[in-house]
């Protein structure tokens, strides 16, 4: 059968890479979900690129980590036009 691991967390982290000083990465949506063992989850986590004055960043790549036994579709991913990967 399948059914939640409690206490033993699965971490996402994101990192964006070669931005400008000052830029910044947060979660956008789609945080603290769960899901059973080997599923996916019902939304991908969506983040945001933004310069020092608040502005999205297009084109940045961001490195994805799971650490505690996840899998992850995509290690790399670009943001869209509104920042957004």
């Amino acid at each position: 059968g399948s059914g939640n691991i409690v206490g033993n967390p699965v971490r996402f982290t994101a990192r964006a890479i070669a931005v400008p000083a000052g830029a910044t990465i947060a979660v956008l949506s789609n945080d603290n979900q769960t899901a059973p063992a080997g599923s996916v989850l019902a939304n991908p986590p969506v983040f945001v690129v933004r310069n020092a004055a608040g502005g999205a960043l297009a084109g940045v790549t961001v490195q994805f980590i799971i650490s505690g036994g996840g899998q992850i579709e995509r290690e790399f991913d670009q943001t869209d036009a509104n920042g957004q990967v």
